[in-house]
């Protein structure tokens, strides 16, 4: 049987297991997990032996998602990674400053994939807490870590379970959701999202969005991902988004 699905080659990861945070329940603990990219190398060779970039970003997909089911996000790894020596070869972003070394983990929550129905975003919002404080700790030693959501990932990166993007909320509630962000965010939408009605001005409704944010939280590298679906499954798409991704990341170590 023909398939016009391109499957991606294999590429290596790392498990990390964790804990979450104590809660009220008597229940007992389950390990958490999460994904960290490893950059390509031969599987007959020893792997690379490179100090890892002492950053990490961390993707959390959307509804019905999980590791590795978002296309752009080994791709995206795949670009910070490569800056991750310490020679003269790092490459860089379209505008021309050196790529920042960041590892790219990909959480998996309690939520993922077929679970979505069997939690809550607060859920989320608290194993991430315990994720990030799991990154931060000796075992990895993250120096910095950003949060990267992919549809209603988003809304975990922001903690809530409410409606935050509808066109039609009001500035009342716009401003109760971006103008508390105290730390920079980018905002990325995809140009032809087919989730979003075709007479949506979604550039508008991103710089409606970033009115709201205190100065200097909103990134002006935050645009429309060209010629992007909802997934990111065009490669121009995925090369303009990693790359501006890594200029944000950039300008966070400024």
């Amino acid at each position: 049987m023909s398939s016009s699905i391109t499957l991606p080659p294999p590429y290596p990861v790392k498990v990390h297991s964790y804990l979450p945070l104590s809660s009220s329940t008597s229940s007992p603990a389950h390990p958490l997990q999460a994904y960290e990219h490893l950059p390509d190398y031969d599987a007959q060779a020893s792997p690379p032996s490179t100090q890892p970039p002492p950053n990490v970003l961390v993707f959390i997909g959307g509804l019905g998602d999980g590791p590795h089911t978002i296309p752009y996000v080994r791709h995206l790894a795949t670009y910070l990674s490569s800056s991750s020596n310490n020679n003269n070869n790092t490459p860089a972003t379209a505008s021309g400053s050196p790529a920042p070394r960041y590892r790219v983990f990909e959480a998996r929550l309690t939520s993922a994939f077929s679970a979505f129905g069997y939690g809550s975003l607060a859920q989320d919002a608290r194993e991430l807490a315990a994720l990030v404080r799991h990154l931060r700790g000796p075992l990895v030693g993250a120096r910095r870590v950003v949060l990267m959501g992919h549809s209603t990932g988003c809304q975990d990166c922001l903690e809530g379970d409410d409606d935050y993007f509808s066109s039609d909320l009001p500035d009342e509630k716009l401003e109760s959701v971006w103008g508390r962000l105290e730390q920079p965010v980018l905002i990325l939408p995809s140009e032809k999202d087919e989730w979003v009605p075709a007479d949506t001005d979604v550039m508008g409704l991103v710089n409606r969005w970033k009115s709201f944010c205190k100065p200097g939280i909103a990134s002006d590298l935050s645009g429309l991902i060209p010629g992007a679906n909802h997934r990111v499954d065009n490669p121009a798409g995925q090369e303009w988004l990693a790359d501006r991704v890594a200029r944000f990341l950039a300008e966070l170590e400024k």
